[in-house]
């Protein structure tokens, strides 16, 4: 996991080059980046559940983005706050972006005061990954059967 608090998850490598051999290879990227994309699904949902209610903005602005390098196979799902999402707090303008760092590492405030590390992307990640494994399989194998029928 970075240090800006985003969390990562990759496609498999090995496997986009067995599909590029089964289908064409446009048909094979659409695949697994929908497989990915599924896969993330249930972990953004775990790490919104796990993350403290404030104002409920941090919360909302927990979204996914599924991207893919210039010289890779697979695909990531990145994973964290959206710096698009703000709103206000006491009249003053919040971007839950700006703390999400400081919510999953926790900090050191000026007067010697430590707020302790609540890490919600993390145990977030360890709640769904099993909901994550089994949603990318589903619709990697429904993506396969339609594949095989056209």
């Amino acid at each position: 996991m970075s240090r800006l608090g985003k969390l990562k998850m990759t496609g498999d490598k090995r496997l986009m080059k067995k599909l590029e051999h089964l289908a064409s290879q446009k048909a094979a990227k659409r695949m697994l980046r929908t497989s990915v994309n599924a896969a993330a699904t249930p972990i953004v949902k775990a790490i919104r559940s796990q993350e403290p209610v404030r104002t409920g903005l941090l919360k909302k602005a927990i979204k996914k983005k599924v991207v893919r390098g210039r010289n890779e196979f697979g695909y990531t799902a990145i994973m964290g706050a959206d710096a698009n999402v703000q709103g206000e707090i006491n009249g003053k303008p919040y971007k839950p972006a700006n703390i999400d760092h400081l919510v999953e590492f926790g900090a050191q405030l000026a007067n010697g005061t430590t707020i302790p590390a609540q890490a919600p992307l993390q145990k977030g990640f360890d709640a769904g990954v099993g909901a994550a494994s089994n949603a990318f399989n589903a619709k990697l194998k429904q993506k396969l059967e339609a594949e095989a029928k056209k």
